[in-house]
């Protein structure tokens, strides 16, 4: 009688300890969704911040002083993030970004921006065009 009794003490303790491992693996699971939530998040953040410093130049009617801040940032963030390099393709434009440089607000040519993005989300290409 007195072994049957330390049997079922064992057969409890054995029930009980895997009810905890049980627990304890679903309590895993469910966090490991969140962390990968928040990893995910912490990834977009990181696109868009690199994104937004050349999508602010993007539009239709961009002037020269502005695309020549743009190229300035590319070529910077292509000397820190050489993965994510971003290329320029300079259509229709007579080789220089044409400013005036004796008019303080007044610019002599505007340029049409474009960004494309690889299969990421990251800025990788920049298209500047020439409104003629």
């Amino acid at each position: 009688m007195e072994n049957a009794s330390k049997a079922l003490i064992m057969a409890g303790t054995v029930l009980i300890a895997i009810l905890l491992i049980s627990i304890g693996i679903l309590i895993f699971n469910k966090t490991k969704g969140v962390t990968k939530q928040v990893g995910d998040t912490a990834t977009t953040t990181e696109i868009a911040m690199f994104n937004s410093k050349f999508t602010q130049y993007e539009g239709s009617n961009v002037a020269g002083v502005y695309v020549k801040s743009l190229l300035s940032d590319v070529r910077v963030s292509n000397a820190k993030n050489a993965e994510h390099a971003v290329t320029v393709k300079l259509r229709k434009i007579n080789n220089t970004i044409a400013t005036n440089p004796q008019a303080s607000s007044i610019v002599k040519n505007f340029y049409s921006v474009i960004c494309k993005y690889d299969s990421n989300g990251y800025v990788n290409e920049i298209q500047i065009r020439e409104i003629s």
